[in-house]
């Protein structure tokens, strides 16, 4: 699965650098920013039991955003 979600990605890549709405997009204002999303859940326990409630990172994501300003109005984001 992350090999198809790996190659999905280099393909929209190349199709959105390599195509021909790639000429209004001003490469010298590309930005490509990659982050990591973590999620915290914690752990279910009964208001009347003590005790620590402990939870844990269940979903980690790396993501990542491209930007194309094509004018001074209009960004796109993807």
């Amino acid at each position: 699965m992350k090999r198809f979600f790996g190659v999905f990605l280099m393909m929209l890549c190349t199709i959105v650098l390599y195509s021909g709405s790639a000429i209004a997009i001003s490469m010298d204002e590309f930005k490509l920013n990659g982050f990591f999303d973590l999620e915290y859940e914690e752990s279910y326990q009964d208001d009347s039991s003590i005790g620590d409630r402990k939870g844990a990172f269940d979903q980690y994501h790396f993501n990542i955003l491209m930007e194309f300003p094509l004018s001074d109005n209009v960004t796109v984001k993807g």
